[in-house]
């Protein structure tokens, strides 16, 4: 199972149950809602993809089904962004 890690070139600050992303490398900035700043919070390289899936499934009560197609696509996106790093 795949776990994946912020990449190191991003600065990120959480503003309440939001968070604010930037990669320094390009001056780009994201901007993060609770349950994408939830994920970002856990993308340590601790937890595997199944870990944070069944976390998000329980904190903001979602099926199971729902929190993984959302956690693939938000993962997608960050990958595209170049704002995590993958080890699958």
């Amino acid at each position: 199972m795949c776990a994946h890690k912020r990449a190191d070139e991003i600065e990120w600050k959480m503003f309440d149950d939001e968070s604010l992303l930037l990669n320094v490398k390009t001056g780009f900035y994201f901007r993060l809602n609770a349950v994408g700043s939830y994920i970002w919070s856990n993308l340590d390289g601790s937890r595997n993809d199944d870990e944070i899936i069944r976390m998000i499934a329980d904190t903001f009560d979602t099926t199971s089904e729902q929190a993984r197609t959302d956690y693939r696509a938000f993962i997608a996106e960050l990958s595209e962004e170049k704002l995590i790093l993958n080890d699958c």
